[in-house]
């Protein structure tokens, strides 16, 4: 590419509720183009129209989104933080959760076979600077799994 000139991207800072406040404002653009591309549709057929209606709905209440959410922005409100790390200690029971379940089925399938619950019931042996935990089921040989790949035994693991 000749003469091929670089562009400036300007990046803004944006808050918590101004992303919100974009989001509000895509679905009111995708609910006014469905709505739009539907009203072609809806004199022919009843579900069509009433989609259409629905659409409308859909950009009238994203706009009343977004007026609430200008208010919280123009308070200056910020939300709270959410805690960000997961402190697992020695002796804890845990489980292998149902978004990372998948992975270690593929790792381990012999050990499930015989052990179904193997992914369900183990035991924190210690945690690793780089934030991994050795984890035990039993007797069996202990494995690594990043931290945020556990639950508390009992909570949701899917098993």
């Amino acid at each position: 590419m000749v003469g091929a000139r670089k562009t400036k991207r300007s990046y803004r800072r944006s808050t918590p509720v101004g992303r919100l406040r974009r989001n509000a404002d895509k679905v009111s653009q995708h609910a006014s183009l469905l709505k739009s591309r539907v009203s072609a549709w809806s004199p022919h057929d009843e579900r069509a129209a009433a989609v259409e209606k629905l659409a409308g709905v859909v950009v009238s209440k994203a706009a009343e989104i977004d007026g609430l959410l200008a208010g919280l922005e123009e308070s200056g409100f910020v939300p709270p933080e959410r805690p960000r790390t997961v402190t697992w200690l020695a002796g804890q029971h845990v489980a292998v959760g149902s978004r990372f379940r998948a992975k270690y089925e593929a790792a381990f399938p012999e050990l499930l076979r015989s052990d179904p619950g193997y992914l369900d019931d183990l035991v924190v042996e210690s945690t690793l600077p780089s934030g991994e935990v050795v984890v035990r089921r039993r007797r069996c040989s202990p494995f690594l799994a990043p931290k945020t790949h556990l639950v508390e035994a009992g909570e949701s693991s899917g098993g």
